[in-house]
């Protein structure tokens, strides 16, 4: 197969756009909760001019660094607005600019199909489509990391040291997008590849390079800006509950180690099946790209399983060694089909089949979650099911080519109905806007807007105020005193309160919010 070099990152620009700009221009509000909480620090960011440390309801925010919001912001300025819009511009550049930076790695370690391929199957799996159209930063944290890694290996192989100061600068990058993770998710790979290529004097020129020195002074430059502000709160947060905290006790997203062993094969669909042969295939070939791709991948794995606090999106930047690793393989499988003649019915099969369950599983999980809407998906399941059929069909013919692209056009289906089409037709149970609206209007009317027991600042963004957050004592002094005031809590909460104030309360609003039922209630 001959492919124009010339005009791949292009034709993988529009790719990109047509998987994910139906998201960006879907008319959707923030959902609850990480994206109604980010939309609210934005605000705040910008109404206090606080640039440099994110705040939540007036508190401070240090589960995340600025980056992600500074670029945000900018995207607020130019569009005059802070909307789902101006956040997934940001998603969306960090994505394309990961697709775009997978097919130049995969170029560099193997050949043009490969990287090709590889940025096909990156784009196509299931992960990478929900991380590509929500609010968040992981996109930018998976560029910011895949760059690091392609800057150190182009150091290495052409004995170019000055890519280690771009290595090292991506690494602050990848800091201050989502914290320490972006120093080990960078720094640990490249050390123990070294470390596996025996190339000991390289290590040493690695660590004591200008870069390093560099990241040094830019995080020590950091700490001294905090510490000369007074925001000792702040950095003991971030050391004592962050980054000890939530490494050995989690006080959210709390999982077992094997969590992610359990999780990964869903999440890396459609391609999982293909996998375990790609990594043979590139084992035996190019044991160089294996091992930097092998660790890159290991690494970064052992450590987030390590980690108390754990997400599935949390995997996204170790997709892209693994789409590299499929791509190189089937990259040799379309040219050197004669030299390698691989069967590939078993997991052209297993694929099949777990389509199969999906499009059985989906109308139940419907049926339980969002009764209401099953027939508005029913096209959704309509269209899958030819897809499904062709896609058996040429499996069964050991079509490989065709099965890949009905793959592709299967998780295009996905892409543009979940985001595209049914973003804003389901935006109502995962968005705050009609509460926190009621929770603005009883504002003007005099009633105090506070909370009990729900994550902080997911109301507040569209109730463009701060919720004084309240606690149980608080709550039920409040409760049998003359002062006017609401609170929004959730429905399991009510029950708590002592039952002749419980008889008192008055219950002005239930919603259900993301599975979860929230009520507001007055005095």
């Amino acid at each position: 197969m001959k492919i124009n070099i010339k005009s791949i990152p292009t034709f993988l620009i529009v790719i990109s756009v047509i998987y994910f700009l139906p998201g960006l221009f879907s008319p959707r509000d923030f959902w609850i909760e990480d994206e109604a909480r980010y939309a609210e620090i934005v605000r705040e960011m910008m109404i206090e001019h606080e640039w440099f440390i994110p705040h939540l309801n007036g508190h401070y925010y240090p589960d995340k660094p600025p980056l992600y919001f500074w670029l945000v912001i900018f995207s607020s300025i130019v569009f005059g607005t802070i909307s789902p819009f101006t956040f997934l511009l940001v998603t969306f550049f960090s994505t394309v600019g990961c697709i775009v930076s997978i097919y130049c790695l995969g170029k560099y370690l193997f050949d043009s199909m490969s990287g090709f391929l590889a940025a096909i199957v990156l784009t196509s799996t299931f992960l990478f489509i929900i991380s590509g159209q929500i609010a968040r930063m992981d996109m930018l944290f998976a560029l910011f990391i895949t760059l690091s890694i392609f800057s150190f290996y182009y150091a290495f192989r052409e004995k170019n040291r000055s890519y280690y100061i771009i290595f090292y600068f991506l690494c602050f990058l990848a800091i201050l997008s989502k914290g320490p993770l972006g120093f080990i998710f960078t720094f640990l790979p490249a050390v123990l590849f070294l470390i596996y290529k025996k190339e000991y004097l390289e290590l040493k020129e690695f660590i004591l390079n200008k870069g390093f020195i560099l990241l040094l002074s830019l995080l020590i430059g950091w700490v001294l800006f905090l510490i000369l502000g007074g925001h000792y709160d702040y950095i003991r947060i971030i050391i004592v509950e962050q980054l000890l905290g939530r490494a050995v006790n989690s006080f959210i997203h709390k999982e077992p180690f094997y969590y992610y062993i359990l999780v990964f094969p869903f999440v890396f669909y459609p391609w999982i099946p293909f996998l375990p042969r790609a990594m043979f295939h590139l084992h035996s070939t190019q044991r160089d790209a294996f091992a930097l791709l092998l660790i890159w991948f290991i690494s970064g794995f052992l450590v987030i399983s390590m980690i108390s606090g754990k997400l599935f999106i949390y995997l996204l930047p170790l997709f892209p060694p693994m789409a590299l690793v499929i791509g190189k393989f089937f990259g040799d499988f379309f040219q050197k089909y004669d030299q390698y003649k691989y069967d590939l019915l078993i997991e052209g099969i297993v694929s099949c089949v777990l389509f199969g369950l999906m499009l059985i599983l989906f109308p139940i999980a419907l049926k339980v979650y969002f009764p209401q809407e099953i027939s508005f998906f029913l096209p959704l399941l309509v269209a899958f099911v030819p897809v499904f059929g062709l896609a058996l069909v040429f499996t069964l013919k050991r079509n490989v080519k065709f099965y890949i692209a009905l793959s592709f056009i299967g998780m295009f289906l996905f892409s543009f109905f979940s985001f595209g089409y049914a973003g804003s037709h389901i935006s109502k149970h995962f968005s705050s806007r009609v509460l926190s609206e009621k929770i603005t209007k009883l504002s003007r009317k005099g009633f105090m807007a506070t909370s009990f027991n729900v994550t902080r600042g997911i109301f507040n963004f569209y109730a463009d105020s701060y919720i004084k957050e309240l606690t149980f004592d608080e709550l039920q002094t409040l409760l049998s005193s003359n002062k006017k005031f609401q609170c929004v809590l959730k429905e399991h909460e009510l029950k708590r309160l002592n039952k002749p104030i419980s008889k008192i309360v008055k219950v002005v609003g239930e919603y259900d919010l993301s599975f979860e039922k929230y009520l507001l209630i007055t005095n």
